[in-house]
């Protein structure tokens, strides 16, 4: 799940709820998984809420992963980066580095390879133009 930080930065979490598991994708502060636990806590209790079924909220651990996590050395890509691990994580990216600029074309092709067709609809209102 994709976690807005401090308003203005973007993280990914991914949680294990079976096997009270949790791994915080922050590329901008890679060493704080502790830190980030009360994100995913709050997370958890939101989803038992929603779910409307309990959720033991002790002895959670990390998931560890094998490759080193690649570091934003940037403001703007943060978003980039939270796809690039989602897609890691979904098995749909085998190498653990990243050049920005290339994934960022690599994402505008995967987007409209995928997107439906839409070019009956009107561009402005989306309404169907037919």
């Amino acid at each position: 799940m994709p976690v807005l930080l401090r308003q203005s930065h973007w993280c990914l979490i991914w949680v294990d709820i079976h096997g009270k598991k949790y791994r915080f994708f922050d590329q901008i502060n890679v060493n704080n998984d502790k830190e980030y636990f009360s994100v995913i806590i709050n997370y958890l209790r939101f989803y038992s809420s929603f779910r409307n079924q309990k959720i033991d909220l002790t002895d959670w651990s990390i998931i560890q992963i094998d490759a080193k996590i690649p570091e934003q050395i940037d403001s703007p890509n943060c978003g980039v980066f939270v796809l690039f691990y989602a897609f890691y994580l979904l098995k749909r990216e085998k190498d653990f580095s990243l050049d920005t600029s290339k994934y960022r074309k690599k994402l505008a092709r995967f987007i409209l390879e995928n997107a439906p067709i839409i070019r009956h609809l009107c561009g402005i209102c989306g309404r169907d133009e037919f």
